[in-house]
């Protein structure tokens, strides 16, 4: 019978025998059970560490340049900026090569297909690119491909016997690319580049490697300049993709004349001689009146001094934007030059009205997904908050804002914004704008935020 017991006052426990045997006989189970064979027990199972040999891929072999990255012009000095010091002695050699040119410089190499082009403006690029035709052949992109199938922006054809490429000459640099073509007594030096403002360039160096005089025409064919604008100059119009803006190809030449929907010039050369001169499409848009001016701009100019004027403007933008960094291990200072790169490569600054690229914004891989995706824009943030112009992070901040508003990413945005305020500063109302992309409603709405990028622009310029 249970027995009734108390340890203090008003309080009563319960203690019963049963409770007695229950423990006794747990403690026997256990005793059993520890005294079987261990035969008779089910085996467990023994780590062994590493990767097991049934699925252990093993380990490639890498190799790479005994110097991945070149040797910068000029000595170290903490007390100047490095990178317009290295600017300043590229331009002083004659302007022909610039050294982050020369640090991310890529070769041919067997059995790639080489088919991205690094050159590109802030809104016109090729999202694929055919190096073995000259000019501008694969698949061209504002934003992206106007057309599912593609179109070359403009291609160029030599009458007279096929041209081979000279693969071992092709070099791509951020800047341009260049590649060899040849025939029988006839040899072609191909350099092409775009503009920051959208004008697409091909300089082209015939010689004649012959003994005798030899003539041939050149034919530059585009499939959306198609109408005689005079002048020696085709034009036409394009509706963007989703029909986000509609953009004005204006396509001419150095001495060339409109035969059909075709440019047209004729060569002669004679033995030894050597002649240069340049194509360029111009991709016009509205809402960035620069892009027509750069075309008028490198139109005027001969051949040479457009490529030169050029490649200072493109290496000039590392300067003011990008710090400089140095590494003891080589290969991951190139990685991390190659991941500046990337940044630049993939950022889109169309200005186009509405809300959906009127700022400047990151993309996911232009020639990829090529489209801005909320949860990687906090990513692309942790990088642009080092370039000195605050409006590359500051626009994918408003452009995350105006396509996800409180989304999910907000809070990891928001975050990433201030940490980038932190450390470029800003016009002083963005102090109350980054708790979440709603607070910058009180600054004007979308034209507030025009403004804030506005603002930056200004705050970065003076």
């Amino acid at each position: 019978m249970a027995k009734l017991m108390s340890n203090r006052p008003g309080v009563t426990h319960r203690r019963f025998r049963s409770k007695k045997l229950l423990a006794s006989f747990l403690i026997a189970v256990l005793v059993v059970l520890n005294t079987l064979t261990p035969a008779s027990r089910s085996a467990l199972a023994q780590y062994t560490p590493g990767i097991p040999t049934a699925v252990d891929p093993g380990t490639p072999s890498f190799s790479g340049q005994a110097n991945p990255v070149p040797a910068e012009p000029v000595a170290y000095n903490p007390g100047t900026s490095m990178l317009q010091a290295i600017f300043n002695a590229d331009v002083a050699a004659g302007g022909t090569s610039y050294w982050f040119d020369r640090v991310l410089a890529r070769p041919f190499v067997s059995g790639d297909s080489n088919s991205s082009l690094f050159t590109r403006g802030r809104a016109l690029y090729m999202y694929t690119h055919t190096p073995g035709t000259l000019g501008f052949a694969g698949s061209y992109a504002y934003r992206e491909r106007p057309t599912d199938s593609g179109q070359s922006l403009y291609t160029i054809a030599l009458s007279g016997a096929a041209l081979a490429e000279t693969t071992s000459q092709r070099m791509q640099f951020p800047s341009h690319a260049s590649s060899l073509f040849t025939r029988t007594g006839l040899s072609v030096l191909q350099r092409k580049f775009i503009t920051h403002n959208n004008v697409a360039i091909v300089v082209l160096t015939l010689t004649n490697t012959g003994t005798s005089s030899a003539s041939t025409t050149v034919t530059v064919s585009s499939p959306i300049a198609t109408t005689n604008a005079g002048g020696g100059e085709l034009t036409g119009s394009v509706t963007i993709r989703y029909g986000l803006t509609t953009i004005t190809p204006r396509l001419s030449g150095d001495s060339f004349t409109v035969s059909g929907t075709t440019l047209t010039r004729n060569v002669t050369l004679n033995a030894g001689q050597a002649i240069t001169f340049k194509v360029q499409m111009g991709v016009l848009a509205n809402e960035i009146p620069e892009s027509s001016t750069d075309y008028t701009r490198f139109r005027n100019l001969d051949a040479n001094t457009a490529f030169l004027t050029h490649l200072r403007e493109y290496n000039q933008w590392w300067v003011d934007n990008v710090p400089y960094i140095d590494i003891p291990n080589a290969n991951i200072k190139k990685m991390s030059y190659y991941r500046t790169f990337l940044n630049r490569y993939n950022y889109f600054d169309g200005n186009i009205p509405g809300n959906d690229f009127q700022f400047p914004v990151s993309l996911e891989g232009v020639t990829g997904y090529d489209n801005a995706i909320q949860l990687t824009q906090p990513m692309h943030m942790q990088d642009l908050k080092y370039f000195r112009n605050p409006v590359y992070a500051f626009g994918n901040w408003i452009s995350s804002g105006e396509s996800s508003k409180y989304g999910p990413f907000n809070r990891l945005l928001q975050r990433c914004r201030y940490r980038q305020r932190r450390r470029c500063g800003g016009p002083g109302f963005l102090s109350a704008s980054t708790g979440t992309y709603g607070d910058l409603l009180l600054v004007g709405g979308r034209q507030g935020g025009c403004r804030s990028v506005h603002l930056a622009r200004q705050h970065h310029q003076g």
